[in-house]
């Protein structure tokens, strides 16, 4: 049976100033509990809860805090599976990421892992150990809110079908089905269900064949939506010597109705990817990042942001992931211990309205040599 469990630490995280465009802009974060609810982990799988739960991160201004409260109360708990139901390698030498909108069940998620599986990703060699970073993940059932508050914000669902038939699944179906582990959070409810519909919630995922750990949610600043980053490290097993430790991220910033809003005003993002990299680890852990930034170009000034942590970054040529636009990224940090191919972008968009973002990391010849 899962066990609830809830961490809120009264202690404030501190601050960073990040420099954008020849103006300092300062983001605040804190680990003291967000009013709403929502701030809740059920654990899943045969290995005990972690001894720190999960961690809630939340941005300090007032406001931010009450806008978030209130969409807060429409939103299950977060899930989270440690480890997978596979059995465990000794060693892996060789492993994918994969990052994707899988616009809230749309996309095929079984036929992506299949594919991914039989190497047609990967340049035809097969891929036994994986880490998906998705977007848009969402979550059906009881433990959703049944009846929200009449002042909670809850926006329009999205509830598509796959175009190719494929049936439509909540990503703990998935997780267990696949015999992943998993961490999921939701950002937001997905749409007020209709009589006889299932309630549901959607938000981020990381799924992995290895084990995770170090669990945290960071609550964005609040500007049309409420987002809620997730990051998690994977324990990757090494022959003869420590597991690898990689941390990881899966995001998603927000969308507006308009573009032209958009170009004038880039702050909105801008303060929100700054929330994240405020409250993200420093380089001293490794970092690999999976994000739709809901950005137009490589050039939109809160990729930039990102670009600024993560220099060696470059975004395949063109970056179309969503229509024309350069939506989706994977950002990578310094892994010595790993050669990293360049991502490339997956033409077949599965059914949902983003293409995924492969990655394959290789260890190093030296280092094997070593151990």
């Amino acid at each position: 049976m899962p066990s609830a469990s809830r961490r809120g630490i009264a202690v404030a995280l501190g601050w960073s100033t990040v420099a954008l465009l020849g103006c300092a802009s300062t983001a605040v974060m804190t680990s003291v509990p967000l009013a709403g609810g929502c701030e809740r982990a059920l654990f899943f799988g045969p290995a005990p809860a972690p001894t720190g739960g999960v961690t809630w991160i939340t941005p300090a201004d007032d406001g931010d805090r009450s806008d978030l409260g209130r969409w807060c109360q429409t939103v299950g708990p977060a899930l989270v599976a440690a480890q997978s139901v596979r059995d465990e390698p000794e060693s892996v030498e060789r492993f994918a990421v994969i990052s994707w909108n899988q616009d809230a069940g749309a996309g095929d998620f079984r036929q992506l892992v299949a594919d991914l599986q039989a190497g047609l990703l990967t340049e035809g060699a097969p891929v036994d150990q994986f880490v998906i970073l998705l977007q848009e993940a969402y979550r059906e059932g009881d433990d959703i809110p049944g009846d929200p508050p009449a002042s909670a914000t809850i926006p329009p669902g999205i509830r598509e079908d796959n175009p190719d038939g494929a049936p439509r699944e909540d990503i703990l179906t998935l997780a267990r089905a696949l015999g992943l582990g998993f961490f999921y959070a939701p950002s937001m409810r997905n749409g007020m269900e209709e009589p006889g519909e299932p309630r549901e919630d959607r938000g981020n995922a990381i799924l992995s064949t290895m084990p995770l750990q170090g669990f945290r949610v960071i609550t964005l600043p609040h500007e049309r939506q409420r987002r809620a980053a997730i990051l998690a490290t994977v324990m990757i097993p090494g022959d003869h010597s420590a597991a690898s430790a990689i941390q990881f991220a899966s995001l998603h910033l927000d969308v507006w109705p308009a573009i032209l809003p958009t170009l004038l005003d880039p702050s909105r993002r801008n303060r929100q990817a700054e929330g994240f990299l405020t409250a993200a680890p420093n380089d001293e852990t490794p970092t690999i990042v999976g994000a739709d930034l809901n950005a137009m170009s490589a050039g939109d000034s809160h990729v930039r942001l990102f670009r600024t942590r993560w220099p060696a970054w470059e975004a395949p040529t063109p970056c179309r992931t969503r229509g024309r636009f350069c939506t989706d990224y994977l950002f990578i940090g310094d892994l010595p211990q790993w050669s990293i191919s360049p991502y490339r972008i997956v033409p077949d968009s599965y059914g949902s309205d983003h293409l995924p973002l492969v990655s394959v990391l290789t260890r190093r010849v030296e280092v094997a040599e070593r151990r």
